[in-house]
């Protein structure tokens, strides 16, 4: 990736954390990141666009890590793919004012969309070699279907704390990924508690080598 678009992901993700993502304006991110305004709009025309960059890159570094360290091939490939999502959604659920969990209450088209595309991505990778990765157009609505309902799942639990178990509410996500993939349905309920278990185990160890 080019030195200066870095750089400009960098500088918008701590401006976000620092201040919100509300608050920051272009001028902000192009300051911070010691260029002119003109030179940050040819890189990203909006700051939605830089928001969904910065995210992207977020999302890919949580994902790249779990995969690096802790998939394991002898296992059922949807287990690696629960794991991970439920990995991020604890971090989501588990901070108040980060660019992690502002994804799920903005309405920025772009974001939403590189959320899906990452989604999609993953579930590509934990697919691999299986039958599933043949048909690409199903993995896609499978993961923009579940997405959806991640982002109401989570917004529903931050906005009514100690209400919601956020198991019960993302358990349905994950069923409707593998219904639209025609997985095995007699299997489903427990391979989605055998990857929110992984999950759970996984995730302190996860954060801890950041």
């Amino acid at each position: 990736m080019d030195s200066t678009k870095t750089r400009i992901i960098e500088v918008t993700k701590q401006l976000f954390s620092e201040i919100g993502c509300e608050k920051v304006t272009m001028r902000d991110i192009a300051e911070k990141s010691n260029i002119s305004l003109g030179n940050l709009t040819y890189y990203f025309r909006r700051k939605e666009d830089i928001f969904a960059a910065a995210f992207e890159d977020l999302l890919l570094r949580e994902y790249t890590s779990f995969l690096k360290y802790y998939t394991d091939n002898d296992e059922n490939p949807w287990i690696s793919f629960i794991a991970v999502n439920y990995i991020h959604l604890k971090a989501v659920t588990s901070t108040e004012s980060t660019l992690n969990s502002f994804i799920y209450a903005t309405n920025f088209p772009s974001s939403r969309e590189s959320y899906v595309l990452i989604s999609s991505n993953l579930l590509y990778q934990c697919l691999k070699n299986t039958p599933f990765e043949r048909d690409r157009e199903s993995v896609w609505r499978a993961s923009l279907i579940g997405c959806g309902g991640e982002f109401e799942s989570i917004n529903a639990y931050r906005s009514n704390k100690g209400k919601y178990d956020l198991d019960e509410l993302i358990i349905p996500c994950f069923l409707v990924r593998m219904f639209l993939l025609e997985y095995k349905q007699e299997e489903n309920f427990e391979l989605i508690k055998k990857g929110i278990e992984k999950g759970k185990s996984i995730y302190p160890d996860l954060y801890a080598t950041e």
